[in-house]
């Protein structure tokens, strides 16, 4: 499971304790058992991020773990962080680091999941070889972009279906951010939705997000990130209904 922050309004001032949260999580996660679940420990196959602001948009994806990086320059707004773990039967390299992105009918949409969708349940009209070349994160954002006539109404309905299309998947988290094209004026909504699944055991709390409330931002959060000392102080935090699509 891939640790992730989604971030919106003006976090400036405590990003560098958030990534550095995020840095300690994906080196060393404090939540698995070492023994039984040590594969996910270490969150070392890259990271991106994506941050809509007043001044543009800045889309990063590094093949390099985010725990030997620097803290990147941002600026407020919306932001979406992903530090990978890739799974045995996913590809990686640059291309396959989150966030993805796609142009589709006056929207731009960006994507980051961690979990497991099975790609060649989507009907997305590529072939099976196209689809082992691609991570079933990207796979599920074109399955998406292809549901919808209008993104930013219909989003909630197919989520809510997503069972009856016979989609199949397992503890998927995603964030996405959907932007109209037409000018940045129009700002950029943040959702994220947790399906109704739950793996228990030593999984139950590595699996959750967190919403947090500050006094100038809002964000969405992998568990693990709570856990450090840097991750800077809240007004209020609470844990994600599964199950649930919200918007931020």
């Amino acid at each position: 499971m891939c640790r992730m922050a989604l971030l919106k309004g003006e976090f400036s001032e405590d990003f560098a304790g958030i990534f550095k949260s995020l840095q300690k999580a994906s080196l060393k996660d404090p939540l698995p058992d070492p023994e039984s679940d040590y594969r996910f420990l270490t969150h070392g196959d890259g990271w991106g991020y994506v941050n809509i602001g007043k001044a543009g948009i800045s889309h990063v994806r590094n093949t390099s773990p985010i725990y030997v990086s620097e803290v990147p320059a941002v600026q407020q707004g919306t932001m979406m962080l992903h530090s990978r773990k890739t799974s045995d039967d996913q590809p990686g390299g640059m291309l396959s680091n989150h966030p993805f992105s796609v142009s589709v009918r006056g929207y731009q949409l960006f994507l980051s999941h961690n979990g497991w969708f099975d790609k060649y349940s989507m009907n997305t009209g590529e072939s099976r070889e196209d689809l082992e070349a691609t991570t079933d994160s990207e796979v599920f954002l074109q399955y998406l972009a292809g549901k919808t006539s209008d993104v930013g109404s219909e989003l909630e309905h197919v989520f809510a279906n997503l069972d009856t299309d016979g989609v199949e998947y397992a503890l998927s988290n995603i964030f996405l951010i959907i932007m109209k094209r037409s000018g940045e004026r129009e700002g950029a909504r943040s959702y994220y939705f947790t399906d109704k699944g739950s793996r228990g055991g030593n999984y139950e709390e590595f699996d959750k997000l967190y919403r947090i409330e500050c006094k100038s931002w809002k964000g969405v959060v992998s568990s693990s990130l709570l856990n450090f000392d840097e991750f800077p102080e809240f007004d209020a935090r609470e844990e994600i209904k599964r199950g649930t699509l919200f918007e931020l």
